[in-house]
């Protein structure tokens, strides 16, 4: 075999190294049934394919209700791939006619829902807001507690979503491979030339 098919099976086998170690790493999303405030029944499982921002909050949280604008933003953005779910994780006191208010205020179109079976527990939901962002395959990738800002979870989203892959990500990775196969082509011109004397 030639060194230079040695050299690009070498790199294919890094890059799948790094896939498959990511994948192993990562947490697969508890699915849960809840009933969004218009009354329909959905589950997470529903969402295969796309992403999803699950957005543990209470409309008494002042921070949650500054996160609003940010998702907002990047609902606005990536379209029909990004769904947002808004679980108030207090359902005693955010009610069906309180959260229906809360998204008219708020100009809230995405699903909202109250956590009447524990969706927080499942998630080690402790403070709000929590942000959960859940990839295509039901892996999370990323989490946040606290008011996280929208240039943070744009960033995220971009990396899970192929085609919001910018021309310069896209770049920089050939590049990256390149340098790669080109410093070992280096370290392999240099076995040989040692081998030779």
């Amino acid at each position: 075999m030639s060194s230079n098919k040695k050299i690009f099976l070498l790199v294919i086998i890094s890059v799948l190294i790094l896939f498959v170690r990511s994948a192993i790493a990562q947490e697969i999303a508890s699915d849960f049934n809840l009933t969004n405030i218009d009354g329909i029944e959905f589950s997470l499982s529903d969402y295969t394919e796309k992403v999803v921002i699950l957005d543990f909050f209470a409309t008494w949280c002042g921070p949650c209700v500054s996160e609003i604008p940010h998702l907002k933003s990047l609902h606005e953005e990536f379209g029909e791939d990004l769904v947002i779910i808004s679980i108030s994780v207090s359902p005693s006191s955010d009610t069906v006619e309180s959260l229906l208010e809360f998204r008219q205020e708020h100009e809230m179109n995405w699903i909202i829902a109250r956590d009447t079976i524990g969706v927080n527990d499942k998630y080690g939901v402790q403070y709000i807001p929590t942000l959960v962002i859940v990839d295509q395959k039901g892996y999370i990738q990323h989490r946040h507690v606290g008011l996280t800002e929208e240039s943070v979870l744009h960033e995220e989203i971009v990396k899970i979503i192929p085609e919001f892959w910018t021309w310069p990500s896209i770049i920089l990775l050939f590049l990256t491979l390149t340098v790669i196969v080109l410093v070992n082509r280096k370290s392999t011109s240099n076995i040989l030339t040692t081998n030779k004397s």
